[in-house]
């Protein structure tokens, strides 16, 4: 029988709190905290620049319906449809976007 001073690891009761890995550096753990704030902090930018190029194309994609609407009724059938492709474009990507949100 093993004594009260020897820890059987099979049973979870291992002495060491971290379960026998190897601590980490300071300059480890600065590492891998300045590598993760750095990749949040453009994950947070990329997401706001692309929310912004896909406002301005759903915005465009209107503008050009809109105006196609007040032009002539047989010439803005093809501008009236390619803003609504452009439009389309623009709010799936921003239901897409949303989505990963």
């Amino acid at each position: 029988m093993p004594s009260p001073d020897e820890a059987d690891a099979s049973d979870g009761t291992d002495p060491t709190p971290d379960g026998g890995a190897t601590a980490l550096t300071e300059r480890e753990v600065y590492d891998a905290v300045h590598h993760a704030v750095r990749d949040a902090l453009w994950d947070v930018l990329g997401t706001l620049v692309l929310t912004g190029f896909l406002l301005v194309l759903l915005g465009t994609g209107i503008q050009m319906i809109w105006n196609s609407a007040q032009a002539a009724p047989g010439a803005s059938l093809p501008a009236a449809v390619l803003g609504a492709a452009v439009a389309g474009l623009g709010a799936l990507g921003l239901l897409r976007l949303y989505d990963y949100l």
